[in-house]
């Protein structure tokens, strides 16, 4: 949040200044389980509390999803996303998969800009690991950015199964295992818990 600007939670003022990290390290939150975006988006409540301002990048997703709402509300978070839903990877046309990359790449793109240019401290890209994997961006591109990345940027990379390029560069690894779901029980997702 930058100076002179409040933020109401709970009843009660909130100002925190502008911080910006002294060294920035590479996180993979992956894994079979539930938990993967919700940890990245539990880092970037916890970073734009510190002052630190945050752009998230969602891949692969269209539709709506409670987050979308809690986020816009905070100043120092912004999120893009495909404004469209194509649905699973498997399901996709051809077409689809054309269109997809092409929007995946100009927020790969935006966010690259945003990380180089300082006007931004943590960078997630959530669900990249099945974008990259699918080919469904510019691998090159965003397997450069990775390994190059601002030495002050924190990066965040989730989905299942990362490139073992970018297992093998992470600062942090965190493996989320699915050993329960509501799903084997055919309870379907439920607005507010799972989307």
């Amino acid at each position: 949040m930058e100076q002179g600007t409040e933020q109401q939670t709970s009843g009660q003022q909130s100002k925190s200044p502008r911080m910006h990290l002294q060294q920035g390290l590479l996180e993979i939150y992956c894994g079979d389980g539930k938990g993967k975006t919700t940890a990245a988006l539990g880092l970037a409540l916890r970073a734009a509390g510190c002052g630190l301002r945050v752009h998230i990048v969602q891949f692969l997703k269209g539709t709506e999803t409670g987050e979308l709402a809690s986020l816009a509300q905070i100043p120092q978070i912004s999120l893009v996303r495909c404004d469209k839903n194509w649905g699973f990877t498997f399901s996709m046309t051809e077409q689809d998969k054309k269109e997809i990359t092409v929007c995946h790449n100009q927020m790969l793109q935006e966010a690259i800009s945003m990380a180089k240019s300082g006007e931004i401290d943590v960078l997630i890209f959530d669900e990249f690991q099945a974008a990259y994997a699918h080919g469904l961006l510019d691998k090159e591109t965003a397997k450069d950015f990775i390994l190059k990345k601002p030495a002050t940027l924190e990066l965040v990379l989730t989905g299942r199964n990362p490139d073992p390029v970018f297992w093998e560069a992470a600062d942090y690894v965190s493996e989320i295992h699915g050993v329960r779901h509501p799903y084997q029980k055919q309870i379907p997702a439920r607005k507010g818990i799972e989307f």
